[in-house]
């Protein structure tokens, strides 16, 4: 049977485990988002054309990714947001 110290420190080293797991996930999301906003501003500028749409797509994904990446650091999911897609376009 395992006793009561041995629970409390397989807590604690469970505990310390999934703070260093979002620490991580923090500094992940912050050392990411940055560059994904500067690419959109500067797609802003360009001439409309499927190219740059695409990208810009590309880019919108990845930040959506990230914030599942930080919904799933606080224990949740990110805010599902329903837009009409255009399936001729993809």
């Amino acid at each position: 049977m395992i006793g009561p110290l041995l629970w409390a420190a397989a807590l604690a080293l469970l505990h310390a485990e999934g703070r260093r797991r979002s620490v991580l996930a923090a500094r992940a999301d912050h050392d990411v988002r940055g560059p994904l906003c500067t690419a959109r501003l500067a797609l802003e500028g360009l001439e409309p054309c499927a190219r740059v749409a695409a990208i810009d797509l590309e880019l919108r994904r990845a930040a959506l990714a990230l914030d599942d990446l930080g919904a799933a650091r606080r224990g949740r999911r990110a805010a599902v947001s329903r837009e009409p897609v255009d399936l001729g376009r993809l």
